[in-house]
């Protein structure tokens, strides 16, 4: 179980240093604020599905091998809680009215918007229903892109 935590807690942080650089590098390149800038929003929401994805697969590939059920469950339980993880804050800050007009009510179309507007640009209904995308990338990078990393007390690759 400490496994699972700890990879948890790293592809977290991967995962916010991965938004905090593809934005600033967004907002330094189009020098528009990212939230006012469409094509930003496909570059971030690219990023945020693939690299701490396969940051994931490297982890599992690094604790479990090349086993591509331990890269699903692992992908998979990462791709649920983020977005689960993102429109339950989301929906919180609307019921206490965060919005700025709702009311406190509740809405599927409410929650994506004040995502969108608020925080997060590029976590559109696209992108959560791209997250089998970020499951594949898990399981990929665990089993066929790194097959040259030596894992701890592995002398060479060769000894597989």
């Amino acid at each position: 179980m400490i496994k699972y935590v700890n990879g948890w807690f790293a592809i977290a942080s991967a995962y916010a240093l991965c938004f905090f650089a593809s934005a600033t590098m967004c907002a330094m390149l189009s020098r528009q604020p990212i939230d006012r800038y469409d094509l930003a929003q496909v570059w971030i929401g690219a990023a945020m599905l693939v690299v701490p994805y396969a940051l994931a697969g490297l982890y599992v590939y690094q604790q479990w091998g090349r086993s591509i059920r331990q890269a699903f469950a692992f992908g998979l339980t990462l791709v649920m809680g983020e977005r689960l993880g993102i429109l339950f804050i989301g929906s919180v800050f609307v019921a206490a009215g965060g919005d700025g007009g709702g009311n406190g009510i509740v809405t599927w179309r409410s929650v994506i918007d004040f995502v969108w507007a608020e925080a997060l640009p590029y976590f559109t209904p696209i992108y959560i229903c791209c997250g089998g995308i970020s499951i594949v990338v898990c399981v990929v990078s665990a089993v066929a892109i790194w097959p040259r990393y030596v894992r701890p007390g592995q002398s060479s690759p060769s000894a597989r």
